[in-house]
Order: C-alpha cells, then structure tokens, then sequence
C-alpha cells in the first residue's frame, strides 16, 4: 500500500471522527474557512497532572521557571530568524523557503515527513507539549479545566494535535513568572525531549544497532521548486536516491559536500541516482555565488550490512533501522515545533508571553493594543513567507 494511500485513509478516517462527533466539538475561527482549528474536549490526563504536580511540587516548579527562561531568550531568536527569512526570500528569491507546512505529502512546497514517522512524531509531542502545561499549571495551583484532541485545519482537517485548558481567571490571578512559566513549559518541554532523545539515539541506540547498518547513498527529501535549479530542470524527483557524482560514488552528506566542493558553478556533471543518470550545470549557492549548487535536499540513506543479515536476519535489523528513522524524526520535530510555538504571535505560546510581559511593564490597554500590532505583523509575515513559494 502506497504512502499517498495512507495518508488519504487518515484524512477520510479523520473527517469521519470529527463528523460523526460533531456534537461535541468547538470550532475556533481565526481566518474561517481557509484556517481553523476543531476542539474536542475530554478529561483525558487530568489525574496524571494532578498527581505529579502533588507529589514533585518543587521540582515542577523547578522546571517551570528554567522553562520561562528558555522562553524569554527564545522569542527575541525566533522573531529574527522570521524577519531574516522575510528578507533572505526578497534578496535571494532563489533561496530554500524559510517556513513550510509539515506535512506528510511528498511537495516541493511542504517540509516532508514520511506519514507512520509524522503521525507518531505529532501526537507524541503534541502529549508531551500539553502535558507540560498542565502539570506547571497544577503546580502553581490553577485549574486545568479540560484536555483533548484538536485538529487544526487548513480548508480540511489536517494536523492532529492535543491541548489542556486551564481555568483562564486563576491565570490571571497569578504572577506573572508563574503565568510565564505555564506557558513556556510546552514549548521547552519539546526542546528537552528532542534533546534526551538526541542523547539516547548518540550514546545507547546507535552505538548499540549503528553497527548493523551502512550508508548507502543520500535520499533526495525535497527538490526545491525553482526553475533555474539544476534538479528541478533536469526532472530529478523527490525519493530517488543519489548513488554518484561523475565517477564519485556517494555514500554519505560529508562525502557528497566534498566532491560537490570539487566542482564550482557552471560545471557540467552527470549525477546518477538509484533511478536514472542525470547531465546538470551547476549554479550558484543562492547565499554564497561562488559556491556550486544543485538544489536538492538531502537525507542519508542507509542499508542492513551484509554482516547483520548473516548474523540477525533481515526482521529485525529492519525494524530497527525504521526506529532509527523515527528517532530521528522526533529530534527535528521536537525541536522545530518547539521553537515555532515561541513565535510572538497569539494565541500560541509565544505569543501569550509576549503579552504577559507587555502587561507586566504596560496597563492592559496599552500591552493589548501593542500586542495586537506585534501579533498581526508576525502573522502576516508567516503568511508571506507561506504563500510566497506557492504563489511562485
């Protein structure tokens, strides 16, 4: 069964839960129909929280507050590393997109992740993210109300996701480092986990299975949709895997950046995939022209080593090397979902901080009105920095 078909079942599965509990579900509107979000509220972890937050008050606390610290230095990073990718797309149109969609759709205009990878990758940071909320919000003695599923839309139902939702008056009533640190604790929460996963994969899972595996070659993960790429005129598709460069055999990114390295912009070389041999001109790297470039983007591909099949056969050296790929995929998402909820923009985390620091040095009028320019100006920017490689 093809990946495509998978990903359609999911979608249909997913509009049949939410149509059949329809009853249930609170709709949120921010640019209804083409963006929305589907609320479906349930109890679901609620006596977890509680427990922790009882039994390890200090310790919560404890992480609430490293949290809120890793939230107020990251708003100012992830607000500049927006307004440079605005730029970078207007100086160097030819450059990769700054934002994409994360989705398990094989596009040059979303970030692809491989769907059973995306599916599990999601709803286990979205449990992880949530949580954190919660059990800071317990901590620090405020009610969380409910927890449950969420699906945020875009025209359809797409991205899964979960939430929790504290009582908002005991949030108010709160100081502002403990409101800071309720909202931060998601937002970290992923940014620890896709560091211990990072941990555990370096020293105890690869150390342990790596032998079982070797490279073989660089799966091409995204061909940049631009015209005046070299992959792009040439045809070369997303999933091929790069074998050669001329009589280069490439096995790994440190070897492809080497021989790529060897050539410089304007010269002819054949690269030869898993699928076909390509004749391409190299161009120049849109952020540094004298540089070659071919306009892909790259992942390692590897294989069960002859020695592995021999001692262990091939079931269960395979199903490691898929948790490889899945752990993989938990650091990046982990990380990169994390750092985009610290985005000073309502109503994610970053945004709510935002405005609880704005309040602190603000009255509440004055705070709103300034966070309602701050917020717009950031959504827009997303919206060009979405739209703007779509459009072409």
């Amino acid at each position: 069964m093809s990946e495509s078909l998978f990903v359609i079942i999911f979608l249909i599965f997913l509009g049949y839960l939410l149509f059949v509990n329809r009853k249930k579900l609170e709709l949120l509107k921010p640019i209804f129909p083409l963006l929305y979000v589907v609320l479906w509220r349930t109890k679901a972890g609620l006596k977890a929280m509680d427990f922790l937050a009882k039994k390890y008050p200090k310790s919560v606390r404890f992480f609430g507050y490293t949290s809120m610290v890793i939230g107020i230095l990251a708003i100012p990073f992830m607000a500049y590393l927006l307004i440079k990718s605005l730029i970078v797309s207007f100086l160097m149109p030819a450059a990769p997109a700054g934002v994409q969609l994360v989705l398990p759709i094989k596009s040059s205009k979303v970030f692809y992740v491989p769907f059973f990878y995306w599916i599990i990758s999601i709803f286990s940071l979205a449990i992880i993210h949530e949580f954190a909320h919660g059990v800071v919000a317990r901590a620090h003695g405020i009610k969380v109300k409910s927890s449950g599923f969420a699906v945020f839309a875009i025209l359809i139902p797409i991205i899964p996701a979960a939430f929790v939702e504290p009582d908002e008056k005991q949030v108010l009533k709160k100081k502002p480092a403990a409101q800071l640190s309720m909202f931060a604790a998601g937002p970290a929460a992923n940014i620890f986990a896709a560091f211990l996963i990072l941990f555990f994969s370096a020293y105890i899972f690869f150390p342990w299975a790596g032998g079982m595996f070797e490279p073989d070659g660089l799966t091409i993960a995204q061909v940049l949709d631009n015209e005046s790429y070299p992959a792009f005129k040439a045809g070369i598709s997303q999933g091929e895997v790069l074998k050669q460069i001329d009589n280069n055999i490439i096995l790994s990114r440190e070897n492809f950046t080497s021989v790529l390295l060897s050539y410089k912009p304007g010269d002819n070389i054949v690269l030869t995939t898993d699928q076909d041999s390509y004749n391409i001109t190299l161009v120049e790297r849109p952020e540094d022209s004298t540089l070659p470039y071919v306009g892909v983007m790259l992942e390692q591909s590897t294989k069960i080593s002859a020695s592995a099949s021999q001692r262990y056969g091939v079931f269960f050296p395979s199903v490691l090397l898929w948790l490889s790929g899945l752990v993989q995929w938990m650091i990046i998402l982990n990380l990169g979902i994390g750092l985009f909820n610290l985005v000073p923009l309502g109503p994610i985390d970053g945004g709510r901080m935002t405005l609880t620091i704005l309040k602190k040095y603000f009255s509440d009028d004055l705070a709103m009105r300034i966070f309602k320019y701050i917020s717009m100006f950031f959504l827009a920017l997303l919206l060009v920095l979405l739209l703007k490689p779509m459009l072409g």
